[in-house]
């Protein structure tokens, strides 16, 4: 083909294209921070993930928060929102049937260096209505005008969705499990997943799209903030039990303490651990197939935690610890 096309417009670099994308996750994975440091990252012009990024405008529709939350997040972000870096919150909440398009469509025009919009969340601004029309051909429709919106004033729009509830019949496809129709991911430029076990600061951001190579990024969540990692989520709670094991082998009576004193002590068995909330989450929920853990009283913060004898009876795989403080 001899024809010419112009560049392909990147708001972050081999990750968010103009266009429309999907951010999906989990409840309270924090999908709202990152999108929001996405929007801050841009109106700064500073790197997102180790990303460069296309300085511009910026738009957050915080739709499911008050203007105070915003405020909060902001301010615990600690970045300069700058003239760039414009929102609405819940008070402002306008929806797919009720100009929300246009609105957007307008706001562009008035802003020439736009870059992004996010919406966060979808669910807020689209109430399905099937009977009219297949669930397919409906999700492809609605996405498809923030997708041509986005294609018409060289945007990248960012919808923030949600995922279903890992089953034993899901497989390893974690796009698969976005809510809803197919017609989402079909119509979608790009679609991001994010993923993080609640007893690991470590995560794992999967990308597939028409114009960004697909990719397993792994990120780690410390203190409301999204950065690079060196570890994917899966091996998140792999360094928790290597610490649990050391800690465990280094005090054949029990060792006693604090999920902080453990973290102070996870250099000693080479266990990649920094986050005090990670291990208290996995003390009290995970499971660790040859070591016992135990709150030390009902109202302690102190856990004990102790090899288990070969053959010893123990509770089974994911039963919560909680269960079974009264025989402490």
């Amino acid at each position: 083909m001899s024809m010419e096309f112009p560049p392909i417009v990147y708001a972050v670099e081999d990750l968010i294209t103009e266009g429309c994308s999907i951010l999906a996750g989990p409840r309270k994975v924090g999908k709202s921070w990152l999108s929001l440091q996405l929007c801050l990252a841009i109106a700064n012009g500073t790197p997102l993930l180790g990303r460069h990024v296309e300085q511009g405008e910026t738009l957050y529709c915080a739709f499911e928060d008050p203007p105070r939350r915003l405020q909060d997040r902001l301010n615990k972000l600690g970045e300069p929102m700058g003239t760039d870096f414009y929102y609405l919150c819940r008070d402002k909440l306008l929806t797919i049937n009720n100009g929300l398009v246009d609105f957007l469509d307008a706001w562009c025009t008035a802003h020439t260096r736009a870059r992004a919009i996010v919406i966060d969340v979808l669910a807020m601004v689209w109430h399905s209505n099937k009977r009219n029309q297949d669930a397919y051909t409906e999700a492809y429709d609605v996405i498809g005008r923030f997708k041509k919106l986005g294609e018409q004033h060289h945007v990248a729009v960012i919808l923030v969705h949600h995922v279903r509830k890992k089953s034993r019949d899901d497989g390893d496809d974690p796009f698969d499990r976005i809510l809803g129709s197919t017609g989402i991911v079909a119509a979608a430029d790009t679609s991001l997943v994010l993923e993080r076990s609640p007893a690991s600061v470590h995560g794992k951001l999967s990308v597939i799209g028409r114009d960004v190579p697909s990719d397993e990024i792994p990120v780690a969540y410390e203190r409301c903030r999204w950065r690079l990692s060196s570890i994917l989520e899966d091996d998140g709670n792999d360094e928790i039990r290597k610490l649990v094991r050391g800690l465990a082998a280094s005090s054949p009576a029990g060792w006693i303490g604090t999920p902080s004193q453990a973290v102070a002590q996870a250099g000693e068995f080479g266990a990649r651990v920094t986050s005090p909330e990670s291990v208290g989450w996995f003390f009290k929920n995970g499971y660790c197939a040859d070591v016992s853990i135990r709150r030390r009283t009902r109202t302690s913060r102190d856990y004990i935690i102790k090899a288990l004898e070969p053959d010893s009876d123990h509770r089974l795989e994911g039963q919560p610890h909680e269960q079974i403080e009264a025989d402490i």
